[in-house]
């Protein structure tokens, strides 16, 4: 909970429990007063077909586990209209219109810890809508094909979301409004041996090639593409969308989380154990215009931790690159996993397919005990520390 307090969730019988797992934490209260929530645990097996638009446009190296978290009492939401729309049956199909109803949110920044068994699967990437997100393999020296149980911990936030349907626009990003604000928690483990992976980094770099954790992508965007890797710029380039304001009428922010094990930072940017390491973040609209964005990063013993925050949707790129400075030292692991407050300027994109080198130096920050390297164009130590 949002002061500390760990609860146990309870599995409770319900009308709707032959068909959905519901579960209750004592002493919530959500949005909708309750304190009731649907928890699903969907399984997608490798070599099962996972098609788009009832087309043949299948991937049968698809598996993943869908993780997912929102409040109960769905039967108890509310018609809502939307001003900015020339009729109030936006919902349904083209042929049987019907008026949509309000989303229903926990109101609570909620920290989710969930511990899950399966066999025959190799985590290989973890994405989906929380912030702070980590996964671990509890069990990593058994063998793949017996039962290993897996460690998924995130904190669901508030994000804008809109209604899918065949009477509006199929794709958020060409909805101009967004319908409501959520704060479901929705994550996917991703098999290392899925096609999203496998098509976009380098063989050597792959999951099951590399030690240690894996890779985080998360956002608050309704969409988001699979990470590609340039080899000739030496970017990791994600494409998210979402619309481009939010239900109040004012300009949607987006927030994206990436988490670099030190592992695959060291395959793909071919850093070494020495040096501070500096994330240089682009981010475009979709017409090449320059999106501005709040960067922070965090770098502690296992890897390096880069937000983007308060950029604007309709349906930006987001690119990053990580490099380093020579230093005689290993950076000094922070005593936090949480991200700094620390602003990184964002890096003006060229017209060149190359990032644009800045030169940026870095400064060392003191607290107590505590030290803390910060890099930038003109690094200011955050609230609380001292120059060194």
């Amino acid at each position: 909970m949002p002061n500390g307090e760990k609860i146990a969730a309870v599995h409770v019988m319900d009308a709707y429990s032959d068909l959905t797992p519901v579960w209750q934490l004592p002493g919530a209260k959500f949005q909708d007063g309750g304190d009731k929530f649907i928890g699903r645990l969907a399984l997608l097996k490798d070599g099962e077909a996972l098609c788009w638009y009832q087309t043949n446009n299948c991937s049968y190296h698809a598996g993943y586990v869908d993780l997912w978290f929102f409040p109960y009492d769905v039967r108890n939401t509310k018609a809502i209209h939307f001003s900015h729309d020339a009729t109030d049956l936006q919902c349904g199909t083209v042929s049987n219109p019907v008026t949509c109803t309000d989303w229903v949110n926990f109101g609570l920044n909620i920290r989710w810890d969930t511990i899950f068994r399966i066999k025959n699967f190799r985590a290989g990437m973890l994405s989906g809508s929380s912030k702070g997100a980590q996964i671990m393999d509890l069990s990593p020296t058994l063998p793949v094909a017996e039962s290993h149980r897996f460690e998924v911990i995130g904190t669901n936030f508030m994000r804008d979301g809109n209604v899918i349907s065949e009477v509006r626009n199929s794709e958020p990003s060409n909805r101009m409004y967004a319908d409501g604000q959520v704060d479901n928690f929705s994550n996917w483990i991703w098999d290392s041996n899925n096609d999203a992976i496998l098509s976009r980094f380098p063989a050597r770099c792959m999951p099951d090639e590399l030690p240690g954790p894996i890779s985080h992508f998360m956002f608050n965007s309704y969409q988001i593409g699979n990470p590609i890797w340039d080899q000739g710029t030496k970017t990791l380039s994600v494409n998210v969308g979402s619309p481009h304001f939010s239900a109040n009428g004012s300009l949607a922010s987006g927030y994206y989380e990436m988490y670099f094990p030190n592992a695959v930072a060291k395959c793909l940017w071919g850093l070494s154990d020495n040096g501070v390491v500096t994330a240089n973040v682009m981010i475009t609209d979709s017409d090449g215009t320059p999106n501005i964005a709040t960067i922070s990063q965090n770098q502690d013993q296992d890897g390096l931790t880069v937000i983007a925050s308060n950029f604007h949707f309709s349906s930006p790129t987001i690119k990053v690159k990580l490099s380093q400075e020579s230093s005689n030292a290993i950076p000094i692991p922070s005593p936090s996993p949480t991200p700094s407050a620390t602003v990184t300027p964002l890096i003006t994109p060229s017209a060149q397919p190359a990032i644009p080198i800045v030169k940026k130096m870095t400064i060392t920050c003191i607290k107590g005990k505590v030290l803390k390297s910060v890099t930038g164009i003109k690094p200011v130590c955050p609230a609380g520390y001292k120059k060194k």
